[in-house]
Formats: structure tokens, C-alpha cells, sequence
């Protein structure tokens, strides 16, 4: 049986705040099920922000490292990371259709390719 210590536990917040925040889930829950595109478009700007600020905080710990090696991957990383989330934040619409693209790869439904011709 699994045993937490008291002092690092979080306390529980109080029952109006979890009703309110459940219930601003239900309204986002029905947002997303009535405007797909909407909701599409924001969480792919919210996703690219998310990665600026990630490629942001990357290059600035790459100055903590000891080893060239380490300092220059967590430079490069941290840029592409940042280019990764300008692209998804200055254009979320074409960033979202790539995936709908015919050109795109995408695997075979089930767990082998169908095959839908004649014998």
C-alpha cells in the first residue's frame, strides 16, 4: 500500500472552484463539438506558443552545460524548437492541413493492410 508524505501534499481546492472548473470543461468540451475548425486553429496557435517558449528556455539552459557537445545540440534544438512554433503560430491553418494532405503517409487502418481487389 502506497504511503504519501503529508508536507509535500498539495491541498484540495474548494468545492466552488472544482464545480466552476468542471463546468468550464463541459462548455469547452461543447465548443470544441460544435466548431472543430475553431478549435482546431487554437490549439495549434497555443501549440506553437507552447514551442517558442520551450526553444526560449532550451537555448537559455543550453548555457548551463559543462560540454561543447551538449551546448551545441541544446542550441540547435532549442532554435528548430522555436521555428517549429513561429511556423505553427504565423500560419495555423496551413500548419493544421498538412496531416489532410493526399500526399501525406498515412498507415493502413487495422492491424494489416486491407486489400480490396479481386481474386
Amino acid at each position: 500500500m502506497a504511503t504519501y508524505d503529508a508536507a509535500s501534499s498539495l491541498p484540495v481546492p474548494p468545492t466552488w472552484a472544482r464545480y466552476l472548473l468542471g463546468f468550464c470543461l463541459i462548455l469547452a468540451g461543447l465548443f470544441v463539438l460544435g466548431d472543430v475548425v475553431a478549435a482546431t486553429i487554437i490549439s495549434t496557435i497555443f501549440i506553437g506558443a507552447v514551442a517558442m517558449v520551450a526553444g526560449i528556455i532550451e537555448v537559455i539552459n543550453a548555457f548551463w552545460t559543462r560540454k561543447w557537445g551538449a551546448f551545441l545540440w541544446q542550441i540547435l534544438l532549442g532554435i528548430l524548437y522555436v521555428a517549429f512554433g513561429a511556423a505553427l503560430f504565423t500560419q495555423p491553418v496551413s500548419s493544421a492541413l498538412i496531416s489532410f494532405s493526399p500526399d501525406f503517409p498515412r498507415p493502413a487502418s487495422g492491424s494489416s493492410a486491407s486489400y480490396s481487389g479481386s481474386t
